[in-house]
């Protein structure tokens, strides 16, 4: 794994093949071993980026004191697509495909293709009166109550008991449990974004909506009844790949690895909107 440092955080990342550039962003709890069976597939033809954003896999955590915006991952992926020239393909799954999202608006006519698995935005939930903002408000307070009184365990549970339901999760290996566990205070900074609470680890967060002046514009990303914020992008610039359908959980990208090559390859679609559905995070 080599380093670079973005926003006073050292950040890991997987720079493996020779080819066109793709930098791909992984989901919330994970890191970027989420995305090797594709780097395998891709790497004969490709140079792959694949980062683990703050407070995942191998790079640092967020200060504890400083308030969390998720413009710091966006940045991750932006300093990575500085070490490299000319036109590349972003790639991200749930979190890390809305950043991608963000990062390619960034990043203009650069981005060759812009492939998106699961790519949410909660923001668009609450900006647009859907009801299903109600659930993901309720899902937020709870991640963020149980870690604000130490209980990682139970802020795990409420979270991914969201995604996987309750007896999957309850049959999940302890492994599994522990590791999610082990992240959760990162994915309540993500939440915390989400629902406007105070955005730093070092003091208790409040489970309530508060007001928040290092709020992300653009939103967090990620949940259930989403919609998709692909028409912000102008269509001339990037290509989305919208795989909006469920993907079971367990490994969602080797299911979608052709998918994801056909579209970077050139056999994506234009940009368009997706209906809601629901997903793994």
């Amino acid at each position: 794994m080599k380093q670079l440092t973005v926003s006073g955080v050292e950040i890991a990342y997987l720079d493996e093949g020779k080819g066109p550039v793709v930098i791909i962003g992984h989901c919330s709890s994970a890191s970027h071993k989420e995305w090797l069976p594709l780097i395998e597939t891709l790497k004969s033809n490709w140079r792959v980026l694949a980062p683990d954003f703050i407070g995942y896999g191998q790079s640092e955590p967020w200060p504890a004191e400083e308030p969390f915006s998720t413009d710091a991952d966006v940045n991750v992926l932006l300093a990575l697509a500085k070490k490299t020239k000319g036109p590349l393909h972003l790639v991200g799954h749930s979190y890390g495909a809305a950043l991608a999202l963000e990062a390619a608006r960034t990043l203009g006519p650069r981005v060759k293709s812009l492939t998106l698995v699961e790519p949410v935005s909660f923001h668009l939930l609450r900006q647009e009166g859907r009801p299903e903002w109600a659930g993901v408000e309720t899902l937020g307070h709870a991640v963020l109550g149980a870690v604000a009184e130490g209980d990682d365990r139970a802020a795990a549970r409420a979270f991914m008991t969201y995604w996987l339901g309750r007896w999957r999760w309850w049959l999940s290996p302890e492994r599994f449990k522990s590791a999610i566990a082990a992240t959760i205070p990162k994915v309540a900074l993500e939440f915390a974004i989400a629902i406007d609470a105070p955005t730093t680890t070092s003091s208790p967060w409040a489970a309530r909506p508060g007001a928040n002046p290092f709020r992300d514009p653009a939103g967090w990303c990620g949940g259930r009844g989403q919609l998709v914020a692909a028409g912000l992008l102008d269509p001339d610039q990037v290509r989305a790949v919208l795989l909006a359908a469920a993907l079971e959980a367990g490994n969602p990208e080797r299911k979608a690895a052709a998918t994801i090559e056909s579209g970077l390859r050139g056999g994506a679609a234009k940009p368009r909107r997706a209906r809601p559905v629901g997903g793994a995070a």
